[in-house]
């Protein structure tokens, strides 16, 4: 009985969240993309062909939706006043863009997209510049790989030339000859499959994922050849892009956050001093970085992409957990910061104000809440429980508990679709993700992974979903549309991968 009002609870709360134009206290935008008329000689025009699943996105902000199967869109989110660019994409197409002034009132939109051409499908990126470079393009996935300790050895240093994997060939040399074009097949010391990143669907074989201990993994998962490394001086452990997608900001085993700018070839940066030990690292609408940090002086850090460095600390305790209780997961919504903070036996998430982190409210959740996300509406937020089983859904403008749903063992990192339909749970000791109907919190699926799954991202645009199997030090690609596996990497043997994060798409 309190499954059936529970479910009914929220379907009326979503349906009332529909987006009518006549709102007087907030913009929508809505409208719709379809595809070109490309004719050389001629204008391009509209062939009013609906382009089905693209991705919309205003650039420099964390506001994006996705188009239905009728190329139809709808901005839930309630969007302040001021001058976007807002553009449009799907793999395969160029960007478009349009400059807007929002006020408050409605804006209907139409979106041209024109199809990439002499692109072969496997090799069709969203990124508009057309580039193939795992540095520069949308959706790329860099994961945090941080060295397996080996019993009575010392651990290698960063100016180390690789582990030989048993062979006569080092990865740093492996990973030269392919950069100078070597076939890979024909390379020795390391035969193809090991170690190699292998599509089961047509037999393709590409760069491997060993590779020097302590890096970040960036691959393209438009075209997987392009995996490249970058070599960190210490363990990483959780991954955030900032929201232009330019910046990388990387927590680590020395308490400092280490900054990578993407479009200088993934050059380290700088380096931010935490205090303590980063367990969530996310990205917010308003543009900064939040770090939720535990230690002697629990809180959450906020960062300024700008200036790379922190513009606030705000100190937190506990108000329903124990003394003991430590912030474990972030979220940041466009008016509160959501902490998850607990021990092994409870947990809670409390509301701070972003002017300042006064704590607003708490709520009670399950123990050791490991993992949380807010809808892409701002509306819910989900928590994952590692140590009692569960999700958490909660009114996030309340801070109220609407229910629980019961998903695998350990659940450690939550992530919600583009368009909130979906919620996608890592479940550590099951082995499995589960996916949530994010109107009901009903299982939907549960998809098998590697051992250990563990960080979770999702493409811009809904249709993959990552993870970081930190049990079998590999990385699985999951089909959203058919919740299956379609891609594995061979397993690192010097590196376990922790976090991971998406590059956010069609910005630059």
């Amino acid at each position: 009985m309190k499954r059936t009002v529970f479910i009914m609870g929220l379907v009326l709360a979503l349906f009332l969240e529909i987006a009518f134009c006549s709102a007087a206290d907030a913009a929508w935008i809505t409208g719709k993309v379809i595809e070109s008329v490309a004719t050389s000689g001629k204008k391009k025009g509209s062939s009013g062909t609906r382009v089905a699943y693209a991705v919309v996105t205003i650039e420099g902000t964390n506001y994006q939706t996705c188009a239905d199967s009728t190329g139809t869109f709808v901005f839930t989110q309630d969007i302040p006043e001021g001058v976007y660019t807002i553009g449009a994409y799907k793999d395969g197409y160029y960007l478009d863009t349009k400059k807007i002034t929002l006020g408050h009132e409605c804006l209907n939109l139409t979106f041209v997209l024109t199809r990439k051409r002499n692109v072969p499908p496997s090799e069709a990126l969203s990124d508009p510049s057309g580039m193939r470079s795992g540095v520069n393009v949308s959706d790329a996935l860099y994961v945090a790989f941080s060295q397996i300790a080996v019993p009575g050895s010392p651990a290698s240093s960063s100016s180390s030339k690789g582990a030989a994997m048993g062979s006569n060939m080092t990865t740093m040399q492996y990973k030269a000859a392919i950069a100078a074009g070597a076939d890979v097949r024909t390379l020795h010391g390391m035969p193809a499959p090991k170690d190699y990143l292998k599509n089961d669907a047509d037999g393709d074989y590409f760069t491997p994922v060993s590779m020097q201990p302590n890096t970040i993994a960036v691959v393209n998962p438009y075209s997987p050849k392009d995996t490249s490394f970058v070599t960190m001086n210490t363990k990483p452990y959780w991954v955030c892009f900032d929201n232009t997608g330019s910046k990388v900001f990387v927590s680590t085993d020395t308490q400092y956050i280490h900054v990578i700018d993407v479009n200088a070839g993934n050059k380290v940066i700088g380096t931010i001093p935490t205090g303590g030990i980063v367990t969530d690292i996310t990205r917010a609408p308003d543009g900064n970085v939040y770090a939720a940090v535990s230690g002697t002086r629990p809180g959450v850090l906020v960062i300024s992409p700008l200036s790379n460095s922190a513009s606030a600390f705000y100190q937190v305790k506990p108000v329903r957990t124990g003394s003991d209780s430590q912030p474990r997961a972030i979220a940041v919504g466009t008016n509160y910061i959501y902490l998850a903070m607990g021990t092994n036996n409870a947990g809670e998430v409390l509301a701070l104000n972003k002017a300042g982190g006064a704590v607003l409210g708490a709520c009670s959740v399950g123990p050791f809440p490991a993992g949380m996300c807010i809808t892409p509406n701002g509306k819910y937020v989900f928590v994952a429980n590692r140590n009692g089983g569960t999700v958490s859904v909660l009114d996030a403008a309340r801070l109220a508990l609407l229910g629980s749903a019961r998903v695998g063992s350990q659940p450690t990192k939550v992530v919600s679709s583009p368009t909130g339909d979906r919620i996608y749970v890592t479940n550590f000791a099951s082995n499995y993700v589960s996916v949530l109907d994010g109107r009901t919190c009903a299982t939907i699926a549960t998809i098998p992974t590697g051992k250990g799954p563990m960080g979770l991202g999702i493409s811009a645009d809904g249709t993959k979903v990552f993870v970081s199997n930190n049990g079998e030090n590999n990385i699985s690609i999951i089909n959203a549309e058919a919740n299956s596996v379609i891609q594995t990497t061979t397993a690192s043997t010097t590196s376990k991968p922790f976090g991971l994060a998406v590059r956010p798409g069609g910005m630059r």
